[in-house]
């Protein structure tokens, strides 16, 4: 069979896998109420799904999860998973439908909920594919097994993100101008530099020590880029601490956001014989405590970061570490986001 495109009969198709007889397994990240009802899990079925969450992105309905549960459905969850997979033995569902209302909802003549797109496949080989990745991910050592007590700990995460209207809705710097108390919870610092790449030797060092410390599962979700910076000179980074990266491609170049990282608990390694020289290991975060930084975001830091740098000349001068800039976001939003907004 070829691969069905699914839009308005998404539902009906994801609950025909959760009605196959074997094993389920649900990749989903955001869980709403009546998910279980809809998708058709119940005390018959309940004790053959696995579900793969993000319990703490402040989406997941805690009745919802302590429903799953008491169904008998086998629950982990993954800081920052973000797919959206319903695999039974024979099919496989992968789209845009997160089991929730909006993520689920059909539409007749007016939507009654997101505009969803899904595609179902049975070719063998991809399912194949599909349940080793799920395999893969469900016994990484981040993959925390969701029991009631921790529902109750989410359950906070829940209550705030509700009550704030869609927290991943908007981007952290319009809810910073709607709330400027925020600016307190933004615990990052923002650098600029520029992008050349590092050394050979740092790139040695990684290779032969600081690849094995990710595993697979975090490597692919990497992709192309490289989770660490280079070190020679005692720059003062601390375990987790997260920064908001960007970098230009040639001097003088202008400014392009490199992404979100949080340096590691035990991110130090040496590069060579020399006691300065190191290279600092980092994860990749989708947002700041809770908080995205939108593409609308980044071009406007990118912009504020561009005019800042062309109001003075001097400030093409690196630091000892090679940064143009670097503050703590609280300074970053006042010497150069608010003056550029202005500008």
């Amino acid at each position: 069979m070829q691969p069905l495109f699914l839009t308005d009969d998404s539902v009906h198709k994801i609950r025909s896998i959760t009605e196959a007889a074997g094993l389920k397994k649900f990749a989903v990240a955001f869980w709403g109420q009546g998910a279980a009802n809809q998708l058709g899990i119940s005390k018959a079925n309940g004790a053959e799904c696995r579900i793969l969450c993000d319990l703490f992105s402040g989406a997941c309905n805690p009745k919802e999860m302590q429903g799953l549960l008491d169904l008998g459905c086998e629950i982990k969850t993954i800081d920052g998973l973000h797919s959206k997979i319903y695999c039974s033995h024979s099919q496989v569902v992968i789209g845009s439908s997160n089991a929730s209302s909006n993520g689920l909802a059909t539409s007749g003549k007016y939507f009654s909920g997101n505009v969803e797109a899904n595609v179902l496949i049975e070719e063998t080989s991809f399912l194949e594919r599909v349940h080793r990745w799920f395999d893969e991910y469900w016994e990484l050592p981040a993959a925390r097994r969701v029991t009631s007590a921790l529902v109750l700990e989410a359950k906070p995460i829940w209550l705030k993100n509700a009550a704030m209207h869609r927290q991943f809705a908007a981007g952290l710097l319009t809810q910073l101008r709607q709330q400027s108390k925020l600016i307190k919870a933004i615990k990052a610092r923002v650098i600029f530099y520029t992008g050349e790449g590092g050394s050979t030797s740092a790139q040695n060092t990684f290779n032969k020590h600081g690849r094995i410390q990710y595993s697979d599962a975090e490597w692919r979700l990497l992709g192309n880029e490289i989770p660490y910076y280079e070190d020679w000179d005692g720059w003062n980074v601390q375990p987790g601490e997260v920064f908001l990266d960007f970098g230009c491609s040639k001097p003088k170049g202008r400014a392009t956001f490199y992404g979100i990282w949080r340096v590691r608990k035990e991110p130090f390694i040496q590069v060579g014989k020399s006691k300065t020289h190191r290279i600092v290991l980092l994860d990749q975060l989708t947002d700041i405590n809770g908080y995205r930084v939108t593409a609308d975001d980044q071009r406007e830091m990118e912009r504020a970061i561009d005019l800042y740098m062309k109001a003075d000349a001097k400030r093409w001068e690196a630091d000892r570490h090679g940064d143009f800039v670097d503050k703590s976001f609280a300074d970053f939003w006042r010497d150069l986001i608010l003056p550029a907004s202005s500008s």
